[in-house]
């Protein structure tokens, strides 16, 4: 990868001349399905421009209260893009479709913002990394269609979805109006995520990204990047999801440890009550605990995150699983 983006033919992106970027955005559009795609710096960044080149402001916003939109970006549509956020809860990263119809109900009864946008994540994170059910998808986006609502993919796990499922990146990605992709999960690349589009967004997308900060220069050593990943990581990402899966049947056998089924790369599991760790007030510790040893996982005293990548070997998530062990079980 560092050679590819040390002999990067490069231009300038304000120019819209750098041949690497532009032979970047046709594959990555080419993949999705989707007419054109954009670059830019974020995931976030990404989503936030869909929402903006989608709705109006006072619009309503549907989206999960786990979502990554919702959670982690900060307030970014109501700032950027004046809208609301409407998040249903629920442990399936789906919507119940009753949801959606009091949304469009109370919109077009005047009692509720328009309903502008839905958002999905595909694979959803905070729900587990789970895929979402194409079937459901399909029919969402049937009744949205009706009420003329687009739909948005936050497709940051995109690819992981695909092999979980067995569908396509296009496929999973032909009932949204746009779709964000990153490169720097599952991918490996170091930075940056791309906007699948219609073409006639595009004009527009780019006048966004530019005053959010993000149109940059050279963008080709980092598509350099980005394009030696689709050729040599991505038939990796079944790796990761067999390691993830290896990891979650072990961590099952640890009492009062419930995990939930991995799908794809991400491995969640919960303390319940009884666990050592909760009755000694130790969970806290839990994570530094690890990471002085040299395993890395997020989490919030109860509930945690490991993540399996193409930097993990089989032996290295041998030793993670007996460190794991070590401090989940007293024997």
């Amino acid at each position: 990868m560092g050679e590819a983006m040390a002999n990067a033919v490069v231009g300038d992106d304000g120019f819209g001349d750098d041949p690497t970027l532009a032979e970047l955005e046709r594959r990555i559009a080419e993949m999705v399905g989707k007419d054109t795609a954009m670059f830019v710096p974020s995931g976030t960044m990404s989503n936030q421009m869909a929402i903006r080149l989608q709705t109006q402001p006072g619009d309503l916003v549907l989206c999960h209260l786990k979502s990554h939109i919702m959670c982690h970006e900060y307030g970014g549509a109501a700032a950027n893009s004046g809208v609301t956020l409407s998040g249903f809860d629920c442990e399936d990263p789906m919507p119940e479709m009753a949801t959606v119809e009091k949304a469009l109900a109370l919109a077009d009864n005047g009692r509720d913002s328009p309903l502008g946008l839905v958002c999905l994540e595909n694979t959803h994170n905070d729900c587990g990394g789970v895929a979402l059910d194409q079937q459901r998808v399909l029919q969402l986006a049937d009744l949205l269609q009706a009420h003329n609502v687009p739909m948005h993919l936050d497709g940051a796990r995109l690819f992981n979805a695909a092999v979980a499922t067995g569908l396509s990146p296009a496929e999973l990605a032909e009932p949204f109006a746009t779709v964000n992709i990153c490169l720097s999960k599952g991918l490996g690349a170091p930075v940056g995520s791309l906007l699948c589009m219609p073409q006639h967004f595009r004009q527009r997308a780019r006048r966004i990204r530019r005053y959010l900060g993000g149109m940059m220069r050279q963008t080709g050593v980092l598509a350099a990047a980005a394009l030696h990943a689709l050729d040599a990581h991505l038939p990796d990402l079944v790796e990761d999801h067999r390691r993830a899966h290896w990891l979650a049947e072990r961590l099952q056998t640890c009492p009062h440890v419930t995990v939930i089924p991995p799908q794809s790369n991400l491995v969640w599991f919960r303390l319940e009550p009884g666990h050592w760790l909760l009755e000694s007030q130790k969970a806290d510790q839990f994570v530094a605990n690890l990471q002085e040893q040299g395993v890395w996982i997020t989490g919030d005293g109860q509930l945690f995150r490991a993540v399996t990548h193409r930097d993990i070997s089989d032996e290295q998530i041998d030793t993670a699983w007996h460190q794991l062990r070590a401090h989940l079980v007293r024997d």
